[in-house]
């Protein structure tokens, strides 16, 4: 089954404004064509309207473009934006702020005592399996500010400057493979640490600690530091030892073959 949603407006009223209903119409097109940028869809936003019922007004929103192999990640991708979940880390990643935004602007198109319904299909399911309900009175489902995601890792860098004045006190840290300039908060314990990562002038560190990075932009904001530790020296001749060292591995190819022959299977 492709990708199915089933809109409901104004649930056990009857009808709803035409003017309503386009400007409803189109705020929903947007937000769906924009969801399918960020899921790098295969669709051609041929979003159709079908299945209208009487009384309220209710109908199927489907992409027939939309190959059967993307609907799960499409019935993800709703279900973070509807909930406001943050559990799913991978489609927190993809989706963009610009579209939680055009999300909201649908349920700011909303008159005072309107509602729309969001069903969500699964496959083979004859009626919506998880269903959403916003209205005019309620609260933004989506906080209009960037987003955020904490995990631990490292990043790899050399030391811009030292805040020893602020609290808590801090190194700017460049990262070597962004450039960017990453703040790195230690505790009053980890000083002695922080003072030693100076000691040697453009001396590669490993930082590790409590990321926060930035889902919007996938930049790391700040880190939480729990252990500094340099970088050993690269050694080129230890290195280049390795040339050669595995022969059988490669069943007699050269690197040029082997590289060949993995693109080829891709």
């Amino acid at each position: 089954m492709n990708p199915r949603i089933r809109v409901t407006l104004n649930k056990g009223r009857k009808g709803v404004l035409l003017g309503k209903l386009a400007i409803i119409s189109e705020e929903t097109t947007k937000f769906l064509a924009s969801l399918g940028n960020d899921l790098g869809t295969a669709g051609r936003n041929q979003w159709t309207a079908d299945n209208f019922k009487d009384g309220s007004l209710g109908f199927d929103l489907e992409d027939p473009s939309i190959p059967e192999s993307e609907a799960d990640q499409w019935r993800r991708g709703f279900k973070v934006i509807m909930t406001d979940d943050s559990t799913d880390a991978e489609m927190n990643q993809r989706i963009q702020r610009t579209t939680r935004k055009q999300f909201v602007s649908i349920q700011k198109a909303l008159s005072l005592n309107e509602s729309i319904e969001f069903g969500v299909y699964s496959n083979g399911d004859v009626s919506p399996a998880e269903i959403y309900q916003f209205t005019s009175q309620a609260e933004p489902p989506i906080e209009e500010r960037p987003r955020t995601l904490s995990y631990h890792g490292e990043i790899q860098g050399v030391v811009h400057s030292f805040y020893k004045e602020a609290k808590p006190q801090y190194l700017k840290i460049r990262q070597l493979c962004t450039d960017d300039l990453i703040t790195c908060y230690f505790s009053a314990a980890m000083y002695r640490s922080a003072i030693e990562t100076m000691e040697a002038e453009n001396t590669v560190l490993f930082v590790e600690g409590e990321i926060t990075e930035c889902l919007e932009t996938g930049q790391i904001e700040s880190i939480n530091v729990s252990d500094f530790h340099f970088a050993p020296d690269f050694d080129l001749q230890f290195h280049l030892s390795f040339v050669g060292s595995r022969p059988d591995l490669t069943d007699g190819l050269s690197s040029d073959e082997i590289v060949r022959n993995l693109r080829d299977a891709e």
